[in-house]
């Protein structure tokens, strides 16, 4: 099991895998629905220590699957809860049409 954060344009989200990297073509795949994203590994140890209870309620749910579970989206939490200094290197995802380009506001 590993922890990621992911930077989207939504807002941050701290999800677990049971994929070995944030890298691999079906995790991929199924986090392309939040759209370009910028990942960093979380460690676990600490992800388990902030989250306890609720670390061990979502592992414990029948309805969750270790492909993918969504343990935090609350972008307050998140940001007390991680360190930033404790963050692996970013690995980033764009979806294959590549950038759009649009005005700036005023242009």
């Amino acid at each position: 099991m590993k922890s990621f954060l992911l930077f989207t344009h939504t807002g941050p989200i701290l999800i677990l895998t049971g994929f070995d990297s944030i890298q691999h073509p079906e995790l991929t795949d199924r986090l392309s629905a939040y759209g370009k994203y910028i990942a960093h590994e979380v460690p676990l140890e600490a992800v388990k220590g902030c989250y306890s209870a609720h670390f061990e309620h979502v592992m414990r749910d029948p309805k969750e699957s270790e492909e993918l579970i969504v343990l935090d989206s609350e972008g307050e939490r998140i940001f007390t809860n991680v360190n930033f200094q404790s963050l692996g290197p970013p690995a980033y995802y764009e979806p294959q049409e590549g950038l759009r380009c649009y005005p700036s506001p005023g242009v």
